[in-house]
């Protein structure tokens, strides 16, 4: 399978996990998502990785969930470069994720890519601070809002 296909394919784990019954069924498939990632020689493009992230939003945690997180972290860390909206889909998946290992290095290899050259929109700045909400304050989530901080400025306009 490709990286496309496994992007579609982890928008179940959006749809089901949302569901409590549903959650015990994923963890299965969180597994084979954690293997596929851990197999492939080359970092995720960035589509991949926001949309990959994004589909994790308020998963529990369990050991395919830190599977897939710390798996994705490699990823990060190995892809490049990451767009605006890569960034806000990835970090808004984050959304009340407990802190976890595989949490705090998504968070620090995320940090990494958002450099003050990097031009950030409203929207990804808002999906990024969205997704970080609830989390504990821990040197992954320090350094992302400090990179984030980076790119809100007084002249900025958050409307649009």
């Amino acid at each position: 399978m490709n990286e496309q296909t496994y992007a579609q394919w982890s928008s179940l784990f959006l749809k089901v996990g949302n569901d409590p019954h549903g959650r015990q069924q994923l963890e299965p498939l969180l597994h084979a998502m954690a293997d596929w990632l851990n197999g492939l020689p080359e970092g995720l493009g960035p589509r991949a990785v926001g949309t990959l992230l994004y589909n994790l939003q308020a998963m529990p945690s369990t050991p395919g969930t830190e599977a897939v997180l710390q798996a994705m972290a490699w990823h990060i860390s190995k892809t490049p470069f990451l767009d605006a909206q890569a960034i806000g889909n990835a970090l808004y998946g984050l959304q009340n994720m407990p802190s976890t290992d595989g949490t705090e290095e998504v968070l620090q290899a995320m940090a990494k890519h958002i450099s003050p050259e990097l031009s950030l929109s409203a929207q990804a700045i808002g999906n990024a601070l969205y997704g970080l909400q609830n989390m504990s304050s821990t040197p992954g989530t320090e350094a992302v809002l400090l990179a984030i901080a980076e790119h809100i400025s007084p002249e900025l306009s958050l409307s649009a």
